[in-house]
């Protein structure tokens, strides 16, 4: 597994990126993850063998600035 981050100037985490066999793939959380220049998540998203995949809620979530959701879509495969 590999995880790939970039960080803003600050030193904050601004995207994780996490990649199995050059596919996005993650089966315990998010396998994309955006933040703000906060520190806050406003993206995830969950893969799995390089699908949007989750069963046990979205697998796409999307976050307002005061942390609330925006949007939520579910994805099985």
């Amino acid at each position: 597994m590999e995880i790939l981050r970039r960080y803003y100037n600050n030193g904050n985490i601004k995207e994780e990126h996490w990649i199995v066999n050059n596919k996005y793939n993650r089966k315990d959380g998010p396998a994309l993850i955006y933040y703000d220049i906060n520190g806050n998540i406003t993206k995830q998203y969950w893969y799995l063998d390089d699908r949007l995949h989750n069963e046990k809620g979205p697998a796409l979530i999307w976050y307002h600035d005061n942390g609330s959701v925006d949007l939520e879509v579910y994805y099985v495969y």
